[in-house]
């Protein structure tokens, strides 16, 4: 149902969008001065921790998802695209399954943030995969 339902009917997704240096800066508050380190290794660890410690939480890997940097959050640090952290989908804003609020938490927690999440449409390319595929990749 909703895979034909999300052939004419663009995805929702219920979460947060990470501004990736913002992350960073968040995580690496109070650099340390003894410490040498090139800033775009140290980044890339960083945020390989941050995703660990999501899917960690509950999160599926497909949940993180590379997503153009809204307008309104551009900066001058911005990149062209940050993380959509995907806790739920839906249609219209409504949500195909409830959300714990122990989840969002746990979110909010690793990605030291106390911003709430919000629903963002998602582009054409996000649909939902056919019941053929999810049996024969089950089937594996």
């Amino acid at each position: 149902m909703k895979y034909k339902q999300s052939q004419h009917e663009r995805i929702c997704a219920y979460g947060f969008f990470v501004d990736l240096p913002d992350l960073y800066g968040r995580k690496r508050s109070v650099p340390d001065p003894d410490r040498e380190f090139s800033v775009m290794e140290d980044m890339g660890k960083v945020l390989e921790q941050v995703k660990f410690d999501l899917l960690a939480a509950g999160l599926n890997h497909l949940s993180i998802v590379r997503f153009p940097t809204p307008k309104n959050r551009r900066k001058i640090t911005s990149p062209d695209k940050g993380w959509l952290i995907i806790l739920v989908t839906g249609f219209k804003n409504k949500s195909h399954a409830p959300v714990s609020e122990e989840l969002v938490e746990r979110v909010q927690a690793i990605l030291a943030t106390e911003e709430q999440p919000t629903w963002w449409l998602m582009s054409r390319l996000y649909g939902y995969p056919s019941a053929r595929w999810w049996i024969k990749h089950r089937m594996q």
